[in-house]
C-alpha cells in the first residue's frame, strides 16, 4: 500500500487554510466516504508541507492494502479538500509498505537480516531494523507491537490471530523519479500516485530492495558439521565464514576500505568471503531455510498481485 506521502506547495499554509474545503464526500462500491479537512496536518510559513498516511486517510489504517480504484477516490478527494491546482501539488516523499502475517515473530526472521551494501544499519532495542541511505529507508518491524505501543485501533481481523505481523516499509525521502526510474521531465505531483505506470516502478522498487537484503542475510550457522563430512577447503570456508560473522561484515568492509590498499587483493578479500557465504548456505540448518523462503514465497505473491493491479502497495 501507499503508506505515508509528504506533499510541498509553494503557498502560504494560511491561504491554503483558508481555501480549503471543510469534507469532501465520495463513494466506493456503494459505500460513503468522507474526507475531512481535519484529517489533515498543513506544516509551514510562506511554503507548506503536508505529511499524513494516504492510507489512514482513505481507511483509517494501514495495515490493511488499498485497491487502486479506491486509491485513486482518495488522491481525487485530497485534491478536492486542498482545492488548489493539482500542479501546485508537489510529492516529495512516498512510503511502499506491506504487512505480513507470519508462522513465527517478527524478529525471528529480522535477526536473519545483515549489513547490506550502500546502507547504514540501525537496529533498534526492540529488535526493528532499518536500512537508511540518502535517499531510501527500508524498515522492518513488528506492526502489532507497533500499533499497540501506539494505542492503535487494531483491525477487526488481526485482533485474535496468534500469527505475528511482519512490515516491511520503502521510503523514498529524496530525488523519487531517480529512485524508482520514472522517466518524467516533468515536476513530480500528487497526480503520479494515479499513474499505473509510476506505481508499478514503486513496486518494482520495493520488491528489488527486499531481493537484496534477502541476499545479504546471515546464515544460520548454529553447528558444525562433522568433519568426516567435509573437505579441508570446504572446513576453512566455514570457518571463515563463522569468522566474518564473528567479527562483523562492516567491520571488515571498513578494513578492507581503509587498510587494504590494493584494489586487486581487496577484490580477491571479497570473492573469497563470498564464496564463503555461499557454501554456508548449502548447510544451513532446514529450518532456517524452509522459514526464510517462506517469506520470500509470500513477497513475491504480493509483487505480482500488485503488478496485476490488484491492491496498490
Amino acid at each position: 500500500m501507499i503508506d505515508t506521502i509528504i506533499v510541498r506547495i509553494h503557498s502560504s499554509r494560511e491561504s491554503i487554510e483558508r481555501g480549503m474545503k471543510k469534507e469532501v464526500v465520495k463513494y466506493y462500491n456503494g459505500a460513503k466516504l468522507i474526507f475531512r479537512k481535519s484529517h489533515l496536518k498543513l506544516i509551514g510559513g510562506n511554503s507548506t508541507k503536508i505529511n499524513f498516511s494516504l492510507s489512514k486517510f482513505i481507511q483509517e489504517n494501514n495495515v490493511e492494502d488499498v485497491p487502486r480504484e479506491k486509491l485513486n477516490i482518495g488522491v481525487d478527494a485530497f485534491i478536492e479538500l486542498l482545492n488548489i491546482p493539482c500542479n501546485q501539488i508537489l510529492l516529495s516523499r512516498v512510503d511502499v509498505a506491506h504487512s505480513f502475517t507470519m508462522k513465527h515473530s517478527a524478529h525471528h526472521y529480522m535477526s536473519k537480516f545483515d549489513m547490506l551494501d550502500r546502507f547504514d544499519k540501525i537496529l533498534s532495542t526492540n529488535g526493528n531494523i532499518k536500512y537508511v541511505n540518502k535517499n531510501v529507508t527500508l524498515s522492518f518491524y513488528d506492526k502489532l507491537l507497533e500499533m499497540r505501543q501506539h494505542r492503535a485501533a487494531i483491525p477487526v481481523q488481526y485482533k485474535n490471530l496468534s500469527n505475528e505481523i511482519l512490515r516491511y516499509e520503502l521510503q523514498i525521502r529524496n530525488k523519487i523519479k531517480d529512485v524508482i526510474k520514472y522517466d518524467s521531465r516533468e515536476p513530480l505531483t500528487i497526480l503520479a500516485l494515479k499513474d499505473d505506470r509510476f506505481l508499478d516502478l514503486l513496486v518494482e522498487s520495493w520488491f528489488g530492495y527486499f531481493k537484496k537484503v534477502l541476499t545479504a542475510r546471515v546464515i544460520d550457522l548454529n553447528f558444525i558439521p562433522s568433519v568426516e563430512l567435509l573437505q579441508p577447503k570446504d572446513f576453512s570456508k566455514l570457518l571463515q565464514y563463522k569468522g566474518v560473522q564473528k567479527y562483523g561484515a562492516k567491520n571488515i568492509e571498513a578494513f578492507l576500505k581503509n587498510d587494504v590498499r590494493d584494489a586487486v587483493v581487496r577484490s580477491r578479500i571479497r570473492k573469497s568471503i563470498k564464496n564463503a557465504k555461499e557454501f554456508a548456505s548449502t548447510i544451513e540448518s532446514r529450518k532456517t531455510k524452509t522459514d526464510i523462503r517462506g517469506f520470500a514465497i509470500k513477497v513475491s505473491s504480493v509483487y505480482y498481485k500488485k503488478l496485476a493491479h490488484l491492491y496498490v502497495c
